[in-house]
């Protein structure tokens, strides 16, 4: 027992240490100050020189993070790295004294053998480059001539595909898990609010397969978020904060509910409506609830609790990333219904006349569930032989039957306003389009040149069993997104596919998590999907042979296509 019992302590102390070590960052080769509570920067007084050195040191530290050879083991924390570079930015006068800085800070992380006779069309055949903007490393009006040498060898370093910084899949998305996200703070300094922007602004830079089709220029908006950060000095002005810049990459993979849920509430009213138009409309009301039974279908909402829509919606598309117009206001439509109460007032007007009703409200889960058992319908024959297939719905337990309804059928219809179906884009493959045809292209990055992206087509398999023969109609709109998006494609590859419908949400391709200071997880598309002649669908959609486009009678209070 004795000797048992010296054994289990040892054990015990083993992780004890280990957990020690950990916490104290001790675990990494180089010795730090502790940072782990706090960066020792409270505040930073802006002027415009101050604000173009830390402006200098967030593209200078991103674009060593995801160059610099020696990043490929945990001798280094480049959040503590960022942490001592900005104390000692604060100490210095002028732009000489900073370069000089930022050039002695490379060199400490070692030599490194430079590729010579490189270009980044050396690196791969075929290549895209228009979202590359790192001339500012050879703009010696920018930098001084020094720092900005080292910067252009550093990117010809020869170095592996993959740092501690950033990894790949197997279909190369990149990965950030090893950032931190310093879960056990809320309250943030400012120095922890300055990584946090300057953490997503390097990882949109070089990741972000869609930079090119932002609205706005991405550096001018690290300039437009360095005093909005820095001024951020609670946890409400900080979420607000990240969420506004994560709003300025237009892509509706960004969309965060939980941040809503945080600045509305979780429960929701027990209605659903959409936007048709300019008008927010009911279009349907949970049956078993009493307080809802004054409202109906075709009802126009004008006002929800003690806010103006107009009010909402300011609130609303001020942290809401979104590919399109269109995708913005279905999310918008749910928003808008996010409450803390357990009854919430809707005003709302039946034709002419305006009136006002106390609606009960659902946690979000419980919403969610009901929305799906509003359209209980998965495949089925409409009339004679046309066949029907909501594809959200078709999983393990059913694709079988499915698969005898195609092969029953003369004609098919096949609904992709859902949720996505792994299942059904298999008997896609299978069944619907023809053998060996191209019919997207994607972009992914190139692991050794962060900000280039490399392009690789896509074919339909080769299915030796029958194929289906008739005519398809595809039913798309603003629901149909991501992976649904990927599917019409797929389809299109048939001559016999007609695609009806409205615009699709723009938004296609893998997802990339980026995680920040506060527990704060992000999402942004990690891959670019075209079609084979290069047509953008991130944004825009996918094509559309007949569209049709909902208008809402205010006279009769009916929805008309």
């Amino acid at each position: 027992m004795h000797k048992s019992l010296i054994i289990n302590k040892g054990k015990y102390c083993a992780v004890l240490l280990c957990i020690i070590l950990f916490s104290s960052n001790l675990l990494y080769s180089k010795e730090y100050p502790d940072y782990s509570k706090s960066s020792g920067i409270s505040s930073i007084i802006l002027n415009e020189q101050v604000t173009n050195d830390l402006e200098v040191v967030c593209k200078v530290w991103g674009y060593v993070k995801y160059h610099h050879p020696a990043f490929v083991d945990n001798t280094y924390n480049l959040d503590y790295e960022l942490f001592d570079l900005i104390h000692s930015i604060q100490r210095i006068n002028s732009k000489a004294e900073r370069d000089s800085i930022l050039a002695d800070w490379i060199d400490g992380f070692g030599s490194y053998k430079v590729i010579q006779n490189k270009s980044e069309f050396d690196i791969v055949d075929s290549l895209s480059i228009r979202n590359l903007s790192i001339s500012w490393i050879s703009d010696t009006g920018f930098l001084n001539k020094k720092l900005s040498d080292k910067l252009i060898d550093l990117r010809y370093a020869q170095r592996e595909d993959e740092n501690q910084f950033v990894t790949f899949s197997p279909s190369d998305v990149p990965n950030f898990e090893k950032d931190s996200l310093y879960s056990n703070l809320m309250e943030l300094d400012c120095g922890q609010r300055l990584l946090a922007l300057f953490r997503y602004w390097n990882i949109i830079e070089y990741y972000f397969p869609y930079k090119y089709l932002m609205n706005n220029n991405w550096e001018q908006t690290l300039r437009k978020y360095i005093p909005i950060f820095i001024n951020a000095n609670n946890h409400t002005l900080y979420l607000s904060s990240c969420f506004q810049l994560q709003a300025e990459i237009d892509d509706t993979h960004a969309f965060s509910t939980n941040f809503f849920w945080f600045f509305f509430g979780n429960k929701v009213a027990a209605i659903q409506m959409r936007f048709i138009g300019e008008r927010l409309i009911i279009t349907d009301v949970k049956q078993n609830d009493l307080t809802a039974s004054e409202l109906r279908a075709g009802d126009e909402v004008i006002q929800i609790g003690d806010k103006t829509l107009d009010e909402r919606m300011q609130i609303i598309r001020k942290h809401t990333s979104k590919s399109n117009e269109n995708v913005f206001l279905r999310d918008a439509a749910l928003v808008l219904g996010f409450t803390r109460e357990d009854t919430v007032d809707i005003t709302f007007k039946r034709g002419q006349d305006t009136c006002k009703t106390k609606v009960s409200t659902l946690f979000s889960r419980d919403y969610s569930s009901w929305i799906k058992t509003m359209n209980p319908y998965v495949f089925g024959f409409l009339e004679d032989s046309i066949g029907y297939i909501e594809a959200g719905k078709v999983d393990m337990s059913n694709a079988n039957d499915v698969i005898e309804v195609i092969s029953k059928a003369n004609a098919l219809i096949v609904d992709l306003r859902c949720s996505s179906s792994i299942e059904f884009y298999q008997i896609a493959m299978d069944l619907l389009v023809p053998n060996n045809t191209e019919f997207a292209l994607y972009t992914s990055p190139v692991k050794k040149m962060p900000g280039v992206f490399k392009q690789k087509r896509l074919r339909t398999q080769i299915y030796d069993g029958t194929k289906f023969h008739g005519k398809i109609v595809v039913l798309v709109d603003e629901a149909t997104q991501s992976h649904l998006e990927f599917l019409t494609m797929l389809l299109q590859s048939s001559s016999k596919v007609t695609v009806i419908g409205s615009q699709t949400a723009g938004a296609d391709g893998n997802v990339t998590y980026v995680y920040l200071p506060a527990k704060i997880t992000s999402v942004f598309s990690s891959i670019g999907v075209y079609y084979p002649n290069g047509q953008e669908t991130q944004r825009v959609g996918v094509s559309i042979d007949k569209v049709i486009t909902l208008i809402y009678s205010q006279k009769t209070g009916q929805v008309q296509k």
